[in-house]
């Protein structure tokens, strides 16, 4: 519910943004400090109502910095003891894990793991009846140039395919039977077939 709020918040908020040349900083640091702002308020007065820990939440920030022309990603988190930090990520390694199912996942993965193992990593902890926290579908995007993309991933099952993008399946029976002619427009993967079979 956190992540959500926060998501809807500054979603709204960024894309407003203005911005005095030459006095606002502009980088992807001062683009994180701004979030992080909004972060804080929300979690607090989320934490503080009866959710409680259960309303702590780890959320990753990420895009082209104008300041140093690269990519830069922050961490936006809150401890047990609801204290909040903001740190860069992804200096020294291509990767980090957050939520309930990260240390397992950390464990799993092999050295100089290659794309299809992090897909492979993901499933195993979903699929994993010993981390009970983590489940759903697995959500992929990536940058794009300066764009970031979310694809939604497709499944073969037995006789069907499925279009997830998060919880819905895009091509179940009760999804495309409910509403007139409108097709969502996602780019999809199989990441399974794409990144080399499982």
């Amino acid at each position: 519910m956190n992540s959500l709020t926060i998501k809807e918040s500054v979603v709204e908020v960024l894309n407003s943004l203005q911005y005095a040349p030459g006095y606002t900083d502009t980088s992807m640091a001062g683009i994180a400090n701004f979030i992080f702002t909004a972060y804080r308020m929300i979690s607090r007065e989320v934490c503080a109502s009866s959710l409680g820990p259960n309303g702590r939440a780890n959320i990753l920030i990420g895009g082209q910095c104008t300041a140093t022309n690269t990519l830069r990603v922050f961490l936006l988190s809150t401890d047990n003891s609801n204290v909040h930090s903001l740190t860069e990520t992804l200096i020294n390694t291509n990767h980090i894990f957050i939520g309930a199912g990260a240390s397992e996942a950390g464990r799993r993965l092999p050295q100089n793991p290659s794309d299809l193992d992090y897909f492979n990593v993901l499933k195993y902890v979903i699929d994993d009846s010993n981390v009970p926290t983590v489940g759903g579908h697995i959500q992929y995007g990536r940058f794009r140039g300066n764009r970031f993309i979310v694809y939604g991933i497709v499944e073969l099952g037995e006789g069907d395919v499925h279009y997830w993008r998060g919880v819905l399946d895009l091509n179940s029976r009760e999804f495309m039977a409910g509403h007139e002619s409108f097709v969502p427009g996602f780019p999809y993967i199989d990441p399974f077939a794409t990144f080399g079979g499982a």
